[in-house]
């Protein structure tokens, strides 16, 4: 009857991400680009994600082919139905885990765009460290020398490190860039050519040192290695530990079995007054330093991340 308050609608979430009644239908809501980004948001919130806002716009952009930026621009349009359905899935997945960078096929780093994949670690900001430290080196104390400077990146995976350097330094720069991995190489060889770094770089399918030859030299040999303990990856979150792959985190009981043979054999490959400079674990520093040392390695120093924790360890060789 006319003046009758109206039942309210009770809303779930049938895993889609996207709020429904109860009778499964979906709510007779305008949806669009804002209130999409504004819902999912919140949703990603009570899921536990972190970067929440951000993880709905990589997902959103994703599905309607668009920047981030677009998205406030044009954030009173409707989005249709298909799109909808798209991104539903998206954020479903999300939501159970699966990590924001594989589900949209690419992650910024060094400013950079680069594709990737279940085959190679997502890179991460700590990363970034250990390349502003190579170039800022290279920069103030190698600019006049006439020499090609030489450098090795083991454990490539999605070729990160070494296109970031390739783009930053000089074209005399030689990198070669090695991973045990050849799906890992395939999508590093993707990103080299993506960014016009292709001829500036040697992608070799290498366990550790075993491709480079023994007679090879370099002036910097630079890695972000494994270096997770086998409790502490039964600790990680499950968009780690389900969906990146194991090898390139873990390393044994202490976390240090890969370290321990970069810095045994590194002295082996590096020219007189040479750097080894590599990503450690929250906790390494003290053992690291120690293996260093151990294995003639001076001027052993850290890099630390915002939170003031030891991220990047650096040892040179004797002159």
């Amino acid at each position: 009857m006319a003046g009758m308050a109206q039942p309210m609608k009770k809303h779930t979430i049938q895993g889609n991400g996207i709020p429904m009644t109860q009778s499964g239908q979906q709510q007779d809501v305008q949806w669009t680009i804002g209130k999409l980004l504004n819902w999912t948001s919140e949703y990603f919130k009570g899921k536990g994600l972190e970067d929440a806002l951000l993880s709905a716009q990589l997902l959103l952009a994703k599905v309607l082919g668009c920047s981030k930026v677009e998205l406030y621009l044009r954030f009173d349009q409707l989005v249709e139905q298909t799109k909808r359905d798209e991104f539903r899935q998206l954020v479903k997945r999300a939501s159970e885990g699966e990590p924001v960078a594989y589900l949209i096929g690419h992650k910024e780093f060094f400013s950079l765009d680069f594709e990737v994949n279940s085959s190679v670690l997502i890179p991460r900001p700590e990363t970034e460290l250990l390349v502003q430290w190579l170039i800022r080196k290279i920069r103030s104390e190698y600019a006049d020398r006439e020499q090609a400077i030489r450098i090795l990146d083991i454990g490539t995976g999605s070729g990160c490190i070494a296109i970031a350097l390739a783009k930053n330094l000089s074209k005399a720069t030689e990198i070669i860039a090695v991973d045990k991995s050849q799906a890992a190489l395939e999508t590093a060889k993707k990103n080299a050519a993506k960014h016009a770094m292709a001829d500036r770089i040697s992608f070799r399918e290498s366990d550790l040192f075993s491709g480079v030859g023994e007679e090879a030299r370099f002036d910097f040999i630079v890695s972000n290695p494994p270096y997770v303990t086998e409790e502490d990856y039964g600790n990680l979150p499950k968009h780690i530990k389900e969906y990146e792959p194991r090898d390139a985190l873990v390393a044994g009981e202490d976390g240090l079995a890969v370290i321990r043979e970069i810095v045994s054999r590194g002295n082996n490959f590096l020219r007189s007054g040479g750097y080894l400079a590599m990503e450690i674990g929250y906790n390494q520093r003290e053992a690291v330093a120690e293996l260093l040392a151990d294995n003639g390695y001076e001027e052993i120093i850290f890099e630390l991340d915002a939170a003031n924790i030891a991220r990047i360890a650096i040892g040179r060789t004797k002159e």
